[in-house]
This record gives structure tokens, sequence and C-alpha cells, in this order.
């Protein structure tokens, strides 16, 4: 995945700032200041306009938005994030992230009617991952999970331990999908994709997905609105919706699009 989109406070000592997206909103300015960004650990660094160049601000996660009952879950076939656990407490703040974005999507997705355990549990390809935060979350809930991300972020995903070095790819996965036979996975997940002004990206992606999905499979996408407004443009109906209020899409697969 070229672009993460992620959502919280960086605190440095210039002060406090809420990350949105990619922009970084200094507390009680109304205007947003363009940033670059990358993963590295628990921490993130930046250059933008704010002179945070040499400086390491501290990523805090917020926990509200990540929280979902254990009695909720276990209806739908959700193991819960077990921070007891010493995989978890070896995981980064951005991988913790990760897989606290992925519970809440899988639980709502649930919650909805759009997901089945055959669907988070089975063959799961997790696109553009990342460092792993929702490769793990899913490996944790029994799926037989492969990441897949061009970028370096994805070494933290080993660095865990929790998969085969052979389900973790470093490298392009659209290519990847287009070289995986038709009816592979339960689903193809893509958690926190960027944005796709033009929707060339998303029509790539989608059309393979919807090839490597099984019949019952289902493909999962949480991005943008702008994104999420394309997915829906080309794919609602019998084959696709999104969760009201959340910008997820779940699509079915469509016969249509491998003709």
């Amino acid at each position: 995945m070229e672009k993460n989109l992620l959502c919280g406070v960086i605190a440095c000592n210039r002060g406090k700032f809420k990350l949105n997206e990619n922009l970084i909103y200094p507390f009680g300015e109304p205007s947003p200041v363009p940033c670059c960004y990358n993963h590295d650990d628990s921490q993130i660094s930046l250059e933008a306009h704010l002179g945070f160049s040499g400086e390491t601000p501290v990523f805090h996660i917020p926990e509200q938005h990540l929280e979902v009952k254990p009695s909720k879950a276990r209806e739908f076939g959700i193991t819960l994030m077990d921070p007891e656990l010493e995989k978890y407490q070896n995981a980064n703040s951005l991988q913790k992230y990760g897989a606290g974005i992925s519970q809440k999507t899988i639980y709502l997705a649930s919650k909805e009617k759009k997901l089945a355990p055959l669907h988070h549990k089975g063959k799961v390809l997790d696109f553009g991952c990342g460092v792993g935060g929702s490769t793990y979350f899913l490996h944790q809930n029994g799926a037989e999970v492969a990441g897949v991300d061009l970028s370096d972020s994805i070494q933290e995903l080993k660095r865990l331990n929790i998969l085969p070095l052979e389900k973790i790819v470093q490298g392009n996965g659209l290519k990847l999908m287009e070289d995986t036979p038709d009816n592979t996975y339960d689903m193809i997940t893509c958690f926190m994709l960027g944005s796709d002004s033009d929707g060339e990206f998303i029509d790539k992606f989608y059309r393979e997905a919807n090839r490597i999905i099984k019949k019952q499979g289902r493909i999962l996408v949480t991005s943008d609105g702008a994104t999420l407004k394309l997915l829906l443009q080309k794919h609602r109906g019998n084959y696709g919706s999104n969760i009201h209020k959340e910008n997820i899409f779940i699509g079915r697969k469509n016969p249509e699009l491998i003709k």
C-alpha cells in the first residue's frame, strides 16, 4: 500500500497535534498543516512545516474508538485481542492500533451480517498490510492469513514471528493477486487504503480480488470517503454495500466482473 491513513494524537516538545489522514491539526487551530510520515516502530517521524524535522513525536492511540465488548464479539465468533499475551505485548503501537481497527471493523461488518466466521477465520489475503496489525488480528482469530505490502514496514510483521516467512510478502500486491488462481481466498482485506482519486487502482485491485475470492467470499476495504464513494458507484447493489456512517465497504463475488 502506498499510503496508510492514521488518526490519533501526536505529542512532542512543540505541543499536541491531531493526526488525521495526511494532515496534522494543531489543537485550537482551524487550518490543517500538510505533512509526510512513515512508520518507525512505535513512533512516527514527521517532516512538516512546524519544525518537526529531527524530532520524534509520539503517537497516542485513541482507544475509545477501538473498544468492542467481549460478549458482543463472541456472538460473531470473534476473539478479541488479549493484552496479556506475550505476542501482543511484543507488538509495537502501530501494530496494536491496526489490530484494534481490524477488530472493530470485523465486528461491525459481522454485526451487520455482511461477514461470517467462515470469512475472518478462513483463508485471507491482507493486502497492503503495512506493519501487520490487521494481519496479526486475523491470525489470532484463526485465519490462514498472508500479508503483502510494498514498503519496508512489513519487516515489523516478520519481527513478531507469528507467521511462516512465506506468508509475509514484501512486494507488489497486485502482481501477487494476478498470479493467484481463481477462487483461492475466503476474504481479501485492505485496511486503511489510501485515497484513489481517479479509481484506476481500485478497478485493478477489485477485479483481481473478485476473481480470487471463493463463491461465498468477501472483499473488505476501509478507506477515506472519496475512495469508498468510488467503490459504491461501481459495485453497490447485489454485490457490494457499505456500513452506515463507517468508511467500510464489503463486496461479494460478482460473476459479471470475471467475464
